[in-house]
């Protein structure tokens, strides 16, 4: 029952806080406690059928930030202590200062997933873990 419901609160957590603007699908930002936050844009929303593109977008606390190591990774927490991932996704700069595209990114299933965004802002490190779900 308890991870039905943790299932269920994702889920309605995406509908209610991933917005659709500027041409594509928006997480709600994720803050540390220092301010710094990141979120994430998708050109289109993604499926389990093909390959999925978005830009993870940092917003540090200064705009001459020094961002390192910027980290992707892509989960299905399945309950039990059951999971799995996907293959390493491609990460590159993009146009945009703060902005990282990433590629190569496989939602193998549907369901409720976590992107795991890490990097060093100015040499300190910060982890973020974004739920996301899946439609098909």
């Amino acid at each position: 029952m308890k991870f039905f419901t943790i299932l269920c609160s994702l889920f309605l957590f995406n509908i209610l806080f991933a917005q659709e603007h500027d041409g594509g699908t928006h997480t709600p930002n994720y803050c540390s406690e220092d301010k710094t936050c990141t979120h994430l844009k998708f050109p289109t929303y993604p499926t389990s059928k093909e390959e999925s593109h978005f830009i993870v977008h940092i917003l540090p606390k200064t705009e001459t930030a020094n961002i390192e190591n910027v980290q992707v990774k892509l989960w299905m927490d399945m309950g039990n202590g059951h999971g799995h991932g996907s293959a390493p996704v491609k990460i590159e700069a993009g146009e945009e200062a703060f902005h990282y595209e990433v590629s190569n990114a496989w939602f193998v299933m549907p369901g409720n997933w976590q992107i795991l965004v890490s990097f060093k802002a100015d040499g300190m490190a910060h982890q973020y873990i974004i739920p996301f779900q899946i439609k098909e």
